[in-house]
């Protein structure tokens, strides 16, 4: 094992990444330094002491971040490297596909596609601008109105996502009884992104494009989206008209 120490020691003047198990990684502190220098602070979801995690710590979507905004310099980068991708998808036959856009420069690159005519294929999108690397998340959807549906017919959003609610293997959420040393690996705190969902829900939004995995997740995912919905008044009938979702499931459905 290789702690922030020994990697800040080792590359004291690059940043350093080091792959563990599931999605989760280990960083040096240039890495965590240059989320500083580009926000002006370290937000709560890539702060390793924020989320529950050992020090040095850093999740898939801090990482989407890193290279999706960050380091790249231009969204005309992006447009040019998202072109390419799309069309070796097109070419195997997709036409639409779905997922979130977690950065400012990756909704600019997909944007330049659009308005020059250029999208090989149709996206809709599940906006996580506001989650991704944002302080005030729940503040941010609070103010956003209700945009669904709103865009081109290349390019449209379908909701607001949250990222992942669990990780991947070994650290699925479950209701599954097995010894400490296997349940310590389990990732269930996922405090803010159920923080910004309530604010997203009761703000009329629509939740989508959120990785959940373990059936522990999906119960706290249907609890949180339940009461948040009716604290804000809605019947159960517009709970259901909203047509929330979430995506893999992996465990599901449960016999229950």
């Amino acid at each position: 094992k290789i702690s922030p120490k020994e990697m800040d020691e080792i590359a004291p003047k690059n940043p350093l990444i080091v792959q563990l198990r599931g999605t989760d990684r280990i960083v040096n502190g240039l890495v965590f330094k240059m989320f500083t220098d580009y926000f002006g602070e370290l937000p709560e979801d890539i702060d390793p002491a924020a989320q529950g995690r050992k020090p040095g710590h850093m999740g898939s979507g801090a990482l989407r971040i890193l290279f999706g905004e960050i380091l790249v310099k231009s969204p005309q980068t992006l447009a040019a490297v998202y072109k390419k991708e799309l069309q070796a998808w097109a070419a195997q036959g997709v036409t639409t596909w779905s997922s979130s856009l977690p950065t400012a420069k990756a909704m600019s690159g997909f944007t330049i596609l659009d308005r020059a005519g250029e999208m090989p294929i149709r996206f809709a999108y599940s906006h996580r601008m506001g989650a991704s690397g944002f302080a005030q998340p729940e503040e941010f959807y609070k103010r956003t109105g209700d945009i669904q549906g709103h865009g081109t017919d290349y390019l449209w959003m379908i909701g607001v996502g949250l990222g992942s609610e669990d990780s991947s293997y070994p650290r699925h959420c479950t209701t599954v009884k097995v010894s400490e040393n296997i349940k310590s690996r389990e990732r269930c705190e996922a405090d803010r992104e159920y923080r910004v969902m309530r604010a997203a829900v009761q703000a009329g939004h629509r939740i989508s494009g959120t990785h959940v995995y373990g059936d522990g997740v999906v119960d706290k995912y249907l609890e949180t989206l339940e009461k948040a919905s009716l604290e804000a008044g809605m019947t159960l009938d517009q709970i259901r008209a909203k047509k929330h979702n979430i995506d893999h499931c992996g465990m599901s459905p449960r016999p229950d």
